[in-house]
């Protein structure tokens, strides 16, 4: 199991080991505050790898998480905020439906819970609420395919089958079938490729490898080491493994943009 600071270019496995690299980000964060001395420090690469630190009333680092901005979209119903069991008042994620079918109920193409690395700047945020998210999915296990055909012949027709666009919230139910309370940000994801990238991460000059997938219920960026692939997967391609995600709700423009196409359609 690779860390997802890995993913993204840089040598920690936790955010402890990023220490020599903290005044590089506290310099070049921009501080988000939320309130009684807290805030979150938001670091961007010109990769798109993004490092949220957690301060705490005094200005204190307590924490960090890492991200990937990225073009990927889903719409989704959020339905409730996640408390993690460990972890501070800025730690957590969402709940909820992607692809909604409607506003009112849980309908949509399957439940599934993201980690939010910017949660608490969205705390007045009623729910529940359709917004579009950027998904960024760092891999537990990862592995490619040539095509959807060799996706497919790969498959062992004994076991569970995957189609090429497939998506399983593995983090709500344990392998007895058990509710995960509170639930985990882990999915077991199938998609095809749009498009593809080596980046360079600037702080190490590590580079990582990006991915565009297209899977069931919208689009979603997929990064991972390069010993975790030998190369970044081409436009066609499929790729399949379980991911740990992280997304953050689309504001201003984007969203205000997406909202006025949705009020222009209907009224065509």
């Amino acid at each position: 199991m690779r860390s997802p600071y890995q993913a993204i270019g840089f040598e920690a496995e936790e955010f402890d080991d990023l220490a020599p690299s903290l005044a590089e980000f506290e310099s070049a964060a921009m501080n988000r505050r939320i309130g009684f001395g807290r805030a979150y420090g938001q670091w961007t690469d010109p990769s798109g790898a993004e490092i949220w630190l957690r301060k705490g009333r005094f200005g204190r680092v307590e924490g960090a998480a890492p991200h990937f901005a990225g073009p990927g979209e889903m719409r989704v119903r959020l339905a409730k905020r996640i408390e993690p069991a460990e972890g501070g008042e800025l730690d957590g994620g969402f709940y909820g439906w992607a692809n909604p079918k409607t506003d009112g109920d849980d309908s949509g193409d399957y439940p599934l819970v993201f980690d939010a690395p910017d949660l608490q700047l969205h705390r007045g945020l009623g729910l529940p609420a359709p917004v579009t998210v950027q998904l960024a999915a760092f891999p537990y296990e990862i592995e490619s395919f040539e095509s959807e055909e060799a996706f497919y012949a790969s498959q062992d027709r004994t076991d569970l089958a995957f189609a090429a666009r497939s998506f399983i919230p593995a983090g709500l139910f344990g392998a007895d079938g058990d509710v995960i309370d509170p639930p985990e940000a882990l999915c077991v994801m199938t998609g095809i490729i749009i498009d593809s990238d080596v980046k360079m991460n600037t702080l190490t000059q590590r580079r990582f490898h990006w991915a565009l997938v297209d899977t069931l219920g919208g689009v979603i960026d997929v990064v991972c080491a390069p010993v975790d692939l030998p190369g970044p997967p081409r436009p066609g391609a499929v790729v399949h493994g379980t991911f740990r995600l992280s997304g953050r709700i689309a504001t201003g423009g984007k969203e205000r943009a997406r909202r006025k196409k949705k009020t222009d359609d209907s009224e065509d």
